[in-house]
């Protein structure tokens, strides 16, 4: 369920004056728009970093490590690099 709260902002003069000709503007009510920069605003928030979870996947991605066989990455590139020549030789 989406439950509404109330909340009552104090604007400064200039602010308020700002608010209602943009609203106006936007031939919106002022409580709307009001409502909608509030959740823009509020959606640019980087959501919260939770340590213990991040350092639990780690722990888990470290775990997944230990069950891989080694790559040697440079014999890989090394070895396509050769069969690739090998193909273009007539």
């Amino acid at each position: 369920m989406n439950e509404s709260k109330l909340l009552t902002v104090k604007l400064s003069y200039q602010d308020y004056n700002r608010l209602t000709k943009e609203a106006q503007r936007l031939n919106l009510p002022i409580s709307i728009l009001a409502q909608r920069l509030l959740k823009f605003s509020l959606e640019e928030i980087p959501p919260q970093f939770d340590k213990q979870k991040a350092r639990e996947a780690i722990a888990g991605l470290r775990e997944i490590g230990k069950n891989l066989s080694l790559i040697d990455g440079v014999a890989i590139a090394r070895e396509s690099r050769e069969e690739l020549e090998q193909r273009f030789i007539f």
